[in-house]
């Protein structure tokens, strides 16, 4: 019940899939492609470990680029189809994707942190967006036993959305006047 009523306070919006070749500095998109490499690599600075993937589609290759996630060698192994979601920054003349949102293309391929709307919640120390999307997307199921207290006659007359549907718009949008849509349920509801 917590975990379903724990609304997003925003979404990312990470709908636009691209090809490597079509992008351009500053644009936020979403790409699926090939792990070619990562490796770690300790800064002598400031003693900080930066990540560097080297992604591949038909059409190019990309750097996406993480500070201090050491384990994400482990993670991003090559040879691995994935999704990188983020803005897309230019240095030194090369694109690359800093700190993107990445998940592994599954067979189902219902997209979780990328390729979409994304949901972003309020944290606290040691509970991240990341982690409460994982943890919401696999509760969603248990908004079917959720009773609705707001009368269908009431629900009609208002132009409201049936709860358990509210419940899942407000986490998983398809768009945003759809979250807006579920937000007006939700705050019926608190009224």
């Amino acid at each position: 019940y917590d975990l379903l009523w724990h609304i997003p306070t925003r979404y990312e919006d990470f709908s636009r899939v691209a090809d490597i070749s079509s992008l351009r500095p500053n644009d936020i998109a979403t790409i699926r492609a090939r792990v070619d490499s990562v490796r770690n690599q300790r800064t002598w600075k400031k003693n900080m470990v930066v990540t560097t993937a080297v992604v591949s589609d038909a059409t190019g290759n990309i750097s996406a680029v993480w500070f201090n996630q050491p384990f994400l060698e482990r993670t991003l192994r090559a040879g691995r189809i994935i999704r990188l979601s983020g803005k897309v920054a230019y240095e030194n003349g090369r694109l690359f994707f800093q700190n993107p949102a990445y998940e592994a293309v599954s067979q189902k391929d219902d997209p979780i942190h990328t390729g979409r709307l994304v949901p972003v919640y309020k944290e606290t120390r040691g509970i991240t967006s990341r982690w409460l999307r994982y943890l919401t997307h696999n509760a969603l199921p248990l908004c079917a036993r959720i009773d609705d207290p707001v009368p269908q006659e009431i629900i009609r007359r208002r132009k409201l959305s049936p709860l358990a549907e509210a419940i899942k718009s407000a986490h998983f949008p398809e768009t945003l006047s759809e979250a807006r849509a579920a937000k007006k349920r939700l705050a019926f509801d608190e009224l």
